[in-house]
This record gives structure tokens, sequence and C-alpha cells, in this order.
């Protein structure tokens, strides 16, 4: 039994040694080498300006043409939407902003039926495993209706996301130098027209999210250089009047909600605009939103 229990500790020893030292291997690789996608570069970004930037999800990074606010405006423009990102990751994503001096003179925030959720997405969770040491990422993290203490654990962030990762591709390139990629900051836009639903709304507002409450807490929002609003949204979507019930608690979100109800050619499907649509939506951004400014 001594031997077996002599045995387990030197097991045991291996693997914690091999999960710091791989650790450290795989953060050095996702801190030095090019970003493999635009969510990373975004979070690496240091010692930047832009007059204006846009965050949000797929409809920022798929409605806002930020080549045609330059050319009506002559202000530089940076569209930071993806996919799926939540008001979570927007608020932490705003903490590597300021922490790595990405400065602005106006931010637009798109807001919308994912208010509801209480959780980052499964791709900025991903991005952030290398900044788990960071304060803010921890207490963000804790305040999420999902359990994630085992991403504190040594490797067990990298490993649980290798899905999103390939490993075994990083495993491959460890030790050679890639090009670095450009993303696209202007827009994606999609072609196509169509008013299928993707998604459902809640039915009825959700109480205070605790991310947007510190957002608009923040030096920015008081000082009048952070704005939110709501983007299009077909009208056949059932409980639509979320956006409405949002937009009544929190006066100061723009609601364009129902501002292509009489252009339906304008959707992609029912909660993305094709590419007329986000150059129409753009152009709306500027005469209504930026004009203010």
């Amino acid at each position: 039994m001594k031997k077996y229990f002599s045995y387990l500790g030197i097991l045991l020893s291996i693997v914690v040694v091999s999960s710091i030292v791989l650790q450290k291997v795989y953060y050095n690789h996702f801190t030095t080498h090019p970003p493999k996608n635009k969510l990373e570069e975004m979070i690496r970004l240091t010692d930047t300006y832009y007059d204006i930037i846009f965050v949000g999800s797929s409809r920022v990074e798929r409605h806002v043409d930020c080549e045609i606010i330059t050319k009506l405006t002559g202000k530089s423009c940076a569209n930071f939407g993806y996919s799926g990102l939540e008001l979570m990751d927007i608020d932490v994503l705003f903490s590597f902003f300021e922490k790595n001096n990405v400065t602005y003179d106006n931010a637009f925030v798109q807001v919308d039926y994912s208010y509801a959720r209480r959780k980052h997405s499964a791709n900025f969770k991903a991005a952030i495993v290398p900044y788990m040491n960071w304060d803010v990422v921890q207490k963000s993290l804790a305040t999420s209706s999902e359990n994630n203490t085992h991403l504190s654990l040594p490797f067990t962030g990298f490993i649980t996301n290798d899905v999103r990762y390939n490993l075994r591709e990083i495993g491959v390139n460890l030790f050679t130098e890639k090009p670095k990629e450009d993303f696209n900051y202007s827009v994606a836009s999609l072609d196509g027209e169509n008013t299928r639903v993707l998604r459902n709304f809640p039915s009825k507002y959700t109480g205070k999210h605790h991310s947007l409450e510190r957002l608009i807490h923040s030096e920015k929002f008081k000082a009048g250089n952070l704005h939110f609003f709501i983007s299009p949204y077909c009208p056949i979507v059932p409980n639509r009047n979320y956006h409405t019930q949002l937009a009544n608690e929190y006066p100061f979100i723009t609601d364009y909600t129902a501002l292509f109800d009489d252009k339906i050619e304008m959707y992609r499907d029912c909660g993305h605009l094709n590419k007329s649509g986000a150059a129409l939506f753009t152009n709306h951004i500027v005469l209504d939103l930026l004009s203010k400014q």
C-alpha cells in the first residue's frame, strides 16, 4: 500500500508539473504569436486610437461599415463587432482597451435580446484563458451564470477549449512564426435576402444587468463618450417588444429595431441585414447618431 501511494504521489506530481509547464508554454504562444482571429486581435490590440469605435455582436460586425463612416465624416472608425459577443464580453473588452491604451473619442455599443443572458460567450472565454490571472477577468467569470472555476486550473482552460484552439495545430507551430493576418475592422457584410427567424426573444425584461450597469457608471459614459443602440430586427420575430422594454428601462439606448419594417428586402435573415441594408443602416447612423456628437 505504501508503494502504491508513493507511485500515486509521483504520478500526481508529474501531472501537476506538466500542467504548469504546458500552461506557461501555451500562454507564451497565445501572447506572443500572431492572433488567429479578430477577437484575439481585439483583446491584444495596444496603443491605438480611433475617433469612433463600434462594439457588439454580429449585428455590429455585419451592419456597420466604417469605410462609409470615414468617407462621410472624415473620422477614423473601427468595427469591433464579433459574432456571438455577449454584454459581459463587451464589458471585459473595454477593460482590455483601457489596460492596453486603446483610446477613442466616441464608442457605440450594440445591445439586444442577449441582454437577458448573464454569461460570457464560448469564443470569448476561450480568448481570455491566457489572462486568467487578471483581476477583471476573474471577477467577471465569477459573476457568470455558468461555473467557470475549472478555467483557473493550470492548462485546464486550454484543454477544455481544444475545439476552438486546435491544440494539435498549435503544438506543431509553437516554434514557428506565421505572418500576421490583417483582420477586417470595417464590415463583414452578408449577401442574400430572407426573413428566416434564428432566435426568439425573451418574453419580458429580465432586470438590471451588472455589465451594463458597470458601463454606464464609467467615466466615458458620464463624459458623453459612450453610447448604446439596438440594431434593426425584422418584425416577425416573437416577443420583439423586448427591445421596447429594454429601451424604456434605459432611455439613453437608441432603438433601431423597427427601422426597416417597411424595407424587408434589406434583411439577409431576421436578425441580420444584407449588404444593401448594412450600407443604408450605416448612412442612417451617420445622419442620426454621429451628427449629434
